[in-house]
């Protein structure tokens, strides 16, 4: 009896010596114990029964199973659950026991995916249950892929390579294609839409301002700026800029938009990736009215529907000139009265404009060049900005920093007396918080003529509506009657002493008049000019 019960005890039980570890192969400590616990009892038992160990000897075991009870129950109550759960990790790891289990998950759980039936069949990790994806029966390109479901092989199955395709290394498995049709077009479809949005191609054409011109040299322009802010790879977007170019205008190559895509039209490939086709421009078109300017957009369009039948089309006018020359205040005038009215045409004809782009060169000061016609570096960047926040929002706003003037001369006769050139948007306003102090250099003032110089203004808005600009000029006595005028003009001191203006009367032309209020005055040794304020 004491040998079997010494027997079946580890040593270290006998010995009273703590183990270090456990017997692996005897089971887990906690089982181990239990079978003691039995055994032991049924030890005892025997011995009480038979009475052949003596007291001493009984004591002796009886302490010694006391000892390792303690021990154990000591050992569970210090254990540290997560120490020992990652020293069984770290063992799996090591032995490969962990990598295994995580690909036989894989293999079980896992939607596999194969460029042809051929790899499919040759695959080594299928297992029955498994579901796997073919791409194309016999390339990933040919877009004719399918489900299939993998199953143990039965007697009546008939394999075509198709429909049910037998597993090289899996020989009592099959691969059954899954009949739903349904499943297999959605899942196609679905792809077709997640490359188009990943894929997406976009397609912008500009004139200058698209190539970057500025005085002086080149810059970013709008396209490579947009591109960026947009995100695009090289690969999806496609740059068609000339300069002088327009719907109607023609460029330094003697290109329109319409005729500068058709040139560059087999470089293009993959026309139906492509979603936008952003269109910039304007400066180029003011010597053309609306109509004559949405004929060429007609045929613009008309032919991008049918080179490029997914993509939508954007337009926006973001020209602008900031020069004092009759000229520059003419090409102000066309762009809003002829050349947004078109532009913006493209609404009805299944296109976007992007609201408010309009605006942006309306800020000289900060925006322009010093050739008048182009942006400089911060212009391009809000252009840019201007046209991107239309496509994604539906329209830009920039509200122009509208600075006051302070002019101060002394000798008003033959003096070119300018006002900032400003456009207003229909919210804008701005002062000249400061008078035009005004020193008359001859006593001899009856009947002089004082050249107020060209009225340098801009102030139109996209419609003929005429902008009304009031001007007081406080001088001393003797109201006049309130004077329209514009253009050129005189102020005569009249012998009698009164005041009277004279310049070319513009009303109703579409551009800016000025309202000049309460003149007076005689005596002008010492006057002056009061604050100026326009609201439009």
């Amino acid at each position: 009896m004491q040998n079997l019960f010494i027997e079946f005890l580890p040593p270290w039980v006998e010995t009273g010596l703590q183990p270090a570890f456990y017997d692996k192969e005897s089971g887990t400590i906690l089982q181990q114990v239990s079978r003691m616990y039995a055994k032991m009892n049924q030890i005892i038992k025997s011995v009480n029964d038979l009475n052949k160990y003596t007291h001493d000897t009984i004591e002796e075991y009886i302490a010694k199973f006391v000892e390792l009870t303690e021990y154990v129950d000591n050992y569970f109550d210090n254990l540290d659950i997560q120490t020992e759960v990652d020293n069984k990790l770290d063992e799996m790891y090591e032995d490969g026991q962990l990598a295994d289990m995580v690909a036989q998950y894989l293999q079980l759980a896992g939607v596999l995916a194969y460029d042809t039936i051929a790899d499919m069949a040759g695959a080594e990790n299928l297992v029955a249950g498994s579901i796997a994806r073919v791409l194309g029966n016999s390339s990933y390109a040919t877009g004719d892929g399918a489900f299939y479901r993998v199953r143990a092989l039965i007697n009546t199955d008939v394999v075509d390579g198709v429909n049910l395709v037998a597993l090289t290394e899996a020989p009592t498995l099959v691969a059954e294609r899954i009949p739903d049709g349904n499943l297999n077009s959605a899942v196609t479809t679905l792809n077709g839409r997640i490359d188009d949005i990943v894929n997406e191609k976009v397609l912008m054409i500009g004139d200058s301002y698209g190539v970057g011109t500025t005085y002086g040299g080149e810059t970013v322009g709008w396209c490579d700026r947009v591109k960026t802010m947009m995100g695009l790879a090289d690969a999806d977007y496609t740059k068609l800029v000339e300069g002088g170019s327009g719907f109607r205008g023609t460029g330094l190559a003697g290109h329109t938009f319409l005729t500068l895509l058709q040139a560059n039209i087999d470089n293009i490939t993959n026309k139906d990736k492509y979603k936008k086709i952003i269109v910039c421009g304007g400066c180029n078109d003011v010597w053309y009215t609306s109509e004559q300017i949405n004929e060429y957009i007609v045929a613009f369009v008309t032919y991008c529907k049918a080179q490029f039948p997914n993509a939508k089309i954007y337009v926006g006018m973001i020209g602008n000139f900031g020069g004092f020359a009759t000229t520059d205040a003419t090409n102000r005038s066309n762009l809003n009265k002829y050349v947004v009215r078109a532009y913006q045409n493209i609404m009805a004809l299944g296109g976007l404009y992007l609201n408010g782009v309009e605006y942006i060169m309306h800020d000289y000061k900060s925006f322009m060049s010093d050739d008048n016609t182009h942006p400089n570096d911060l212009g391009y960047h809000w252009v840019a900005s201007g046209i991107y926040n239309a496509i994604e929002t539906g329209a830009t706003t920039y509200r122009s920093e509208m600075e006051g003037s302070i002019i101060n001369f002394s000798n008003v006769q033959d003096t070119t007396f300018n006002i900032d050139n400003r456009v207003c948007d229909g919210a804008t306003e701005f002062n000249m918080p400061s008078y035009c102090q005004v020193t008359f250099t001859s006593p001899q003032t009856i009947g002089a003529k004082y050249n107020l110089g060209d009225i340098k203004f801009s102030a139109y808005r996209p419609n003929n509506d005429p902008v009304c600009i009031p001007i007081s000029y406080y001088l001393q006595t003797n109201a006049n009657p309130i004077t329209y005028f514009g253009g050129r003009g005189m102020l005569v001191l009249n012998n009698d002493g009164t005041i009277t203006l004279e310049g070319d009367i513009l009303k109703n032309d579409g551009s800016a008049y000025l309202e000049v209020q309460n003149v007076t005055g005689i005596g002008f040794m010492q006057t002056s000019f009061t604050a100026l304020t326009a609201q439009c």
